[in-house]
């Protein structure tokens, strides 16, 4: 399952990120995030706060997840970037 949207903040700051990873490690399924063909886990610090710094307003990023849950943890992910 995939969702496409637009990032509405004017950016995403490191609480932003932990908020998201701890969001995103709730979840048994597996969540990625995608934004300038830079693919990164959603559960990892890391890898939100790597996409983090490039992601601006009004850019286009992609949430994907495959699993049990995964209608559900897309639905909560997406509201953290609108």
């Amino acid at each position: 399952m995939k969702k496409e949207l637009k990032f509405k903040k004017a950016s995403l700051s490191k609480n932003d990120a932990a908020a998201i990873t701890n969001a995103a490690s709730k979840f048994k399924c597996d969540i990625q995030l995608y934004h300038n063909n830079k693919k990164v886990n959603a559960k990892s610090l890391m890898g939100v706060l790597a996409i983090s710094l490039s992601l601006r307003c009004g850019d286009e990023l992609m949430i994907t997840a495959e699993g049990a849950d995964e209608a559900k943890a897309i639905a909560e992910l997406a509201e953290f970037f609108a």
